[in-house]
């Protein structure tokens, strides 16, 4: 099978959300995102990821607490609307596991990342599609992307739970 070109699928099975390590997690999402990924199931090093997710649309369940992390105390929404990921490289470590390396922008800063993904599967679905299912999950740091911390959170940990129809 070629390497081809699948579009993000927006569904509940689709989500990026974070853990902000306080002293208890919070899981949140973003809800709006867009890009692609190419992917061929013989050749996953060949495979490579685009995505750029609109920051305004996080959603932790709780709207005060959404307004505080949108507001400029953490992801400054009004000034760095967008993150996005640039993969760079994928690593095939076999059995359907990955390392995805590229460039995450966010609160406008650019830095390397490492994804580690695993294949949930592909395949066709009841309505024709052909499609292929991916999590994954990386820690980010904070102070790497200029986010102020607010003690004890130094970081999130990001899940990464994406679908995708091959266009």
């Amino acid at each position: 099978m070629a390497r081809r070109a699948y579009h993000f699928q927006q569904s509940a099975s689709s989500s990026t959300p974070f853990h902000e390590c306080r002293t208890y997690y919070l899981k949140s999402g973003f809800n709006t995102f867009d890009g692609q990924f190419e992917f061929d199931p013989d050749n996953i090093g060949a495979s490579s990821v685009s995505v750029t997710i609109d920051t305004t649309s996080i959603d932790s369940n709780h709207a005060e607490r959404d307004k505080h992390i949108r507001s400029g105390d953490f992801l400054d929404v009004g000034e760095y609307g967008q993150a996005s990921f640039e993969s760079t490289n994928v690593t095939d470590n076999g059995d359907g596991s990955m390392t995805i390396t590229g460039d995450l922008t966010l609160h406008g800063q650019t830095k390397p990342i490492e994804i580690d993904a695993e294949l949930v599967g592909h395949g066709e679905d009841p309505w024709g599609n052909y499609r292929a299912g991916f999590m994954g999950n990386t820690r980010l740091e904070l102070e790497d992307f200029g986010i102020p911390t607010m003690s004890p959170a130094t970081y999130v940990d990001m899940e990464l739970h994406v679908e995708g129809i091959r266009q």
